[in-house]
């Protein structure tokens, strides 16, 4: 199968404000987001922020350029392969060294793996 260009690292993905490898804008600063896993409701509620703030962009992206939504999404899944394979390495490195691993970065990698498959869902229910 094809592998997905993954340029992730710690220091790309929690201590930089930005998120170089999928842009600023469709996911959040690290030290905006909840790295607690057991709090579904705001990571709802933060999906939903982010989808209010870019959705009228995204609309006028799509009517002025017709192919930006497929290539979003192709872009979006590429990403989404990027962490989950970031999130696997991570798995086996603390395995490997008998540690939890550092518990921020998995958290921000998890979060932003559920961001990501939300956007991807959303995009695919306008299509529909």
């Amino acid at each position: 199968g094809r592998s997905a260009n993954c340029t992730l690292s710690e220091s790309d993905n929690v201590e930089n404000e930005e998120e170089t490898w999928l842009g600023p804008a469709l996911l959040p600063p690290p030290a905006a987001t909840p790295l607690s896993q057991d709090n579904n409701t705001n990571k709802e509620e933060l999906f939903d922020n982010l989808r209010v703030m870019y959705d009228p962009f995204l609309i006028g992206m799509v009517n002025a350029y017709p192919g930006f939504l497929p290539a979003l999404f192709v872009h979006l899944m590429d990403s989404l392969l990027c962490v989950n394979e970031a999130i696997s390495n991570l798995a086996k490195e603390s395995s490997s060294d008998n540690r939890d691993g550092d518990d921020n970065y998995s958290n921000q990698l998890h979060l932003n793996s559920e961001i990501i498959s939300n956007w991807a869902r959303y995009i695919l229910s306008r299509e529909s």
